[in-house]
């Protein structure tokens, strides 16, 4: 018997488009350098959000290809195993790619101290979303390592004396 080469490029395509997927949500490779940061954290940016898209684009192809493969039936290897994973892979990479499109926004942000991208024209008019914002980059200021100044740049005298002991 032949062996079904559509079918296993299928399901090799697939699994790659996972693991794109995979990498995309585990590894963040944006050096954070904003907001008194300088690269001592990093989150997601622009790479992780082509890589997810990457990602997606693997399990198309792997979809086709593996649709491709369910007409050579007398052929030895895997039929569905590439359309079932890539299926998966694409609703997966779908809603990755929006998270992780969102978390790329942010991190523009921050690296342009809040002076340009989608985040800062989003709250610029809004109180209370620039509150959220700043507690984020409180969080995530302290996660690095340095004093939490937020987005304004100066430390609260609540947050202040509490570092010191006092109430």
């Amino acid at each position: 018997m032949k062996k079904n080469v559509k079918g296993i490029i299928g399901l090799f395509l697939s699994l790659a488009g996972i693991g794109c997927l995979a990498l995309t949500i585990f590894l963040p490779m944006e050096k954070l350098t904003g907001f008194g940061i300088d690269g001592r954290a990093s989150f997601y940016g622009n790479v992780n959000f082509i890589i997810s898209w990457a990602g997606v684009a693997l399990c198309i192809v792997g979809i086709v290809f593996g649709a491709l493969s369910t007409k050579d039936k007398d052929k030895k290897g895997p039929r569905k195993a590439g359309i079932i994973f890539g299926v998966l892979g694409l609703i997966f990479g779908l809603v990755c790619s929006l998270v992780i499109g969102l978390f790329s926004a942010v991190t523009e942000f921050i690296n342009s101290e809040g002076q340009s991208g989608i985040v800062a024209d989003a709250i610029k008019d809004n109180p209370d979303a620039k509150k959220s914002f700043d507690d984020i980059i409180k969080a995530i200021q302290k996660s690095a390592g340095i004093e939490a100044t937020g987005i304004g740049g100066e430390t609260s005298e609540s947050e202040t004396s509490n570092a010191d002991g006092q109430s």
